[in-house]
This record gives C-alpha cells, structure tokens and sequence, in this order.
C-alpha cells in the first residue's frame, strides 16, 4: 500500500472494537449520537463518560446500518443483539432515540427498565 492509499476501516471490526473496550473498561453503556463533526461515540461509566468523534462519514454510516440490522431496529425503538464480548456471549440491548432532530443511539450491557419506570423518575426532580 502506497502513502496516498487509505485504508478503509471495516465497520465489522471497529464495533467489536467498541464492545472489547467497554468490556474491558467496565462500561455500562455506549453512547453513540451524531455531531457536526461526525459520530460522537461515548462510553459510559455510570454518570461519567469518556468518548471520541470519528469523523469518517461512511464508516459512520455503516456502522449506524449495522447496529440497526443487529438489534432489529428497523420498525423499533428498542431492540437486543447477540455478541461475544472478551470471548463470552453477551447480550447487549439497544434503544434509538432523538437528539436535537436526529437518531441517537444507546447500547446498554444491562436490561433496561422498562420506560415507565424511567419516566417516574423525572417526578423526582425538584
């Protein structure tokens, strides 16, 4: 490979980058919500997160496709995939949503609460 071809990043491979890392790390969910400068990708730590932006907007792309094909998205807000994190098989669940006119998405290493019992929360705000 010369110094002016680039190598295109297999969309594959980096989400299963992303789950060996937040496995790894011990992080509870990964954000992934879009920016003007690409993919915003964070891993959450409880209410801490740390993240990075990849500003590639094809694999952005693919990868959002295939979070969406994985979790069976396409006619759902909520939807689980199948996958083997550090060799073990994992369940992760994942939930799309809006952000400022555009899909978001969370990807959650344990069963989300169901959505009521998340609303009845906000009644604890002063």
């Amino acid at each position: 490979m010369t110094g002016t071809d680039e190598e295109k990043t297999d969309p594959s491979a980096y989400f299963q980058e992303m789950l060996e890392v937040a496995g790894k790390d011990g992080a509870t969910e990964i954000l992934l919500e879009p920016e003007r400068e690409g993919l915003e990708i964070t891993f959450m730590f409880g209410d801490t997160g740390l993240g990075k932006v990849i500003e590639d907007r094809e694999l952005e792309g693919e990868l959002i496709d295939l979070i969406v094909k994985k979790a069976g998205l396409s006619r759902k807000v909520l939807g689980e995939m199948k996958v083997q994190v550090q060799g073990k098989p994992l369940t992760v669940w994942v939930e799309e949503y809006q952000t400022f006119g555009e899909w978001a998405y969370r990807l959650m290493f344990k069963r989300p609460k169901r959505r009521r019992q998340r609303m009845d929360r906000l009644d604890d705000l002063p």
